[in-house]
Formats: C-alpha cells, sequence, structure tokens
C-alpha cells in the first residue's frame, strides 16, 4: 500500500490536526524558543561589547545554534513518547483495537500509519523552528552543513524516541503503563548511560591509582573487562547530549584555546550515531509489528 495511502496514517493526522490544540501547541512551542534565545542574546550581548572580546563575537552564532539544538533535543525527548506511548494502547482501552485487526490492513501499515503520524507533528515543529536557526547562521561561526547535520541528528532522536514509545505501547494494554516504560527508556538513554558510565570510570581510575600508590604497578585488565569498558564509552558516545557535544562544543573550546590540544572533529561520530539509530528503531518497529501482528495473517 502506497504510504499516502495508508487510512491509519490518515485518519491520526486528520484527527490530530483537527481543532486549535496543535496550533496552540506549535505557537507555545515557538515562542518557547524565541524566548530563551533571547534570554541568551540579552545575557551574551554585554559580554561581546567589550573591547577586545573578540571570542564572545565571533562565537555568537555558535552559541546561539548550541542553545537551540540543545533545547529542541530536551524537548523531543518529552514529546515523542507522550504522542507515541497511547497510538496502540487508545486502541486497546476504547475496545477498537480488535476491529481494526479485522480489517485488511497489515500489521506493517497499522505500526507505520502510528509512528508517521505522531512523527509528523514533531518533524512540523522542528520545521517551524527552522528560521530561528537562520538567525544563528547570520550571526556567523557556524555553517550550513553543522546546521543541516544538527536538524538530522533530531530526526534521528525523534525516530528513536518515537519507535520506543510505539514498542511499549503495543506492549502494554494500558496508556499510564507505556508512558511510564517510555520515559524510563528515554531517561536511561539520556542520563542513565552517563551514570553507568562515571562509576565504571570511577572504579577503573581507582583500581588503577590503587595499584600505583601500593607499588604494585598498574593491574592488567582482562580482554572481557577491556571489551565492556570500550562498549560503555561507546554507548555514552551515542546519547543525544554526547553526539550534540561532539557536533557543537568541540569546535568552540577549540575557539576559545581553553583545552590544551585541540579536540578533534567529530569524524566517524556522526555516522555510527545514523547506523545505531536508524538500526535500534527498525528493530523496535519490526518487534511492534509482531506484536500486532493477528494471528494466521
Amino acid at each position: 500500500m502506497p504510504l499516502m495511502e495508508n487510512p491509519v496514517l490518515q485518519k491520526e493526522m486528520c484527527s490530530r490536526m483537527r481543532g486549535g490544540r496543535a496550533f496552540l501547541a506549535l505557537f507555545v512551542y515557538i515562542s518557547f524558543l524565541c524566548g530563551v534565545l533571547y534570554f541568551t542574546y540579552a545575557l551574551y550581548i554585554p559580554r561581546a561589547s567589550f573591547s577586545g572580546a573578540s571570542f564572545w563575537q565571533n562565537s555568537m552564532g555558535r552559541v546561539f545554534f548550541i542553545v537551540l539544538a540543545y533545547l529542541q533535543a530536551t524537548l523531543i525527548m518529552f514529546i515523542c513518547p507522550a504522542l507515541t506511548a497511547g497510538a496502540i494502547t487508545l486502541e486497546k482501552e476504547q475496545r477498537t483495537f480488535e476491529m481494526l485487526l479485522l480489517t485488511l490492513l497489515r500489521s506493517r501499515d497499522i505500526a507505520l500509519g502510528k509512528l508517521l503520524s505522531s512523527l509528523s507533528y514533531v518533524a512540523l515543529l522542528l520545521l517551524s523552528s527552522l528560521p530561528l536557526a537562520s538567525l544563528c547562521f547570520l550571526f556567523g561561526a557556524i555553517s550550513p552543513l553543522e546546521i543541516a547535520m544538527g536538524y538530522l541528528m533530531m530526526i534521528l532522536f525523534t525516530l528513536f524516541f518515537g519507535a520506543c514509545g510505539l514498542f511499549w505501547s503495543s506492549v502494554f494494554s494500558r496508556t499510564s503503563l507505556a508512558t511510564v516504560f517510555s520515559y524510563a527508556t528515554t531517561l536511561f538513554m539520556v542520563i542513565g548511560v552517563y551514570i553507568i558510565s562515571s562509576i565504571v570510570f570511577a572504579m577503573t581510575w581507582a583500581v588503577r591509582w590503587q595499584g600505583v600508590f601500593t607499588g604494585a604497578g598498574q593491574p592488567k585488565v582482562s580482554a572481557s573487562l577491556a571489551f565492556f569498558f570500550r562498549l560503555i564509552n561507546t554507548a555514552s558516545a551515542l546519547t543525544p547530549y554526547s553526539l550534540l557535544s561532539s557536533l557543537l562544543l568541540r569546535p568552540l573550546f577549540n575557539m576559545s584555546g581553553l583545552a590544551s590540544n585541540p579536540y578533534p572533529p567529530y569524524g566517524n561520530a556522526f555516522w555510527n550515531a545514523f547506523v545505531f539509530y536508524i538500526l535500534v528503531s527498525a528493530l523496535l518497529l519490526k518487534a511492534t509489528m509482531t506484536r500486532i501482528r493477528r494471528p494466521g495473517r
């Protein structure tokens, strides 16, 4: 079935955009971004007005886009689970899920329709913020490619967190439980991985320096433990804030001269994240299709 002819997608998009709530939320979203950027501008201009403050003057556009990107990434983490966690559980609570399964629609059509209808609204929010990003570009210190990659990262975050919410919605029969697990997954991806990597780093540092202080030298780390450390470091590098930092903050530190050695460019981090988020989102979507498939179809 062609995607735009999907009846689930058409019905959900019409229902979401009917009335004034969607447009009111869009207005509040843009107003909030404008307010935060204006507050940042009011704090930033006094520093950039001093004579000799070349760093503050030359990095103005990058700082504004960093604030915009981090703020939108945070809002996406809260909006996506709220939109997708009830996509299937609401059908179950309203006793319409069985009727949906009795139609000629395949599980793929149902899952894609539910996911894309929810994510299309988030895409509208991101699209509406492009004029603010263009203002950041006019201030300089950031390239169109970096702005495009920043928005592409946010689209990947939208797809991943939306697929997580839809998966939990297919697992549970109550919207409250699906919402709780969706936000728990989001918090683990954003904060939990950082906490685990910090604990592992602290334990590694303590073990190594304990050997140095006792005169035994640094202990040898087994291959399995070293692999676990690399896995944790890789997972922490794939979190949303780490990816945005590697793309936007590293060049800022290099411009400031605060780093003794220039930070390397983000290199393959973006492409690793692209493959990771696309692959995990596809697996979650496939698992969702499996759970909502009618027996014998």
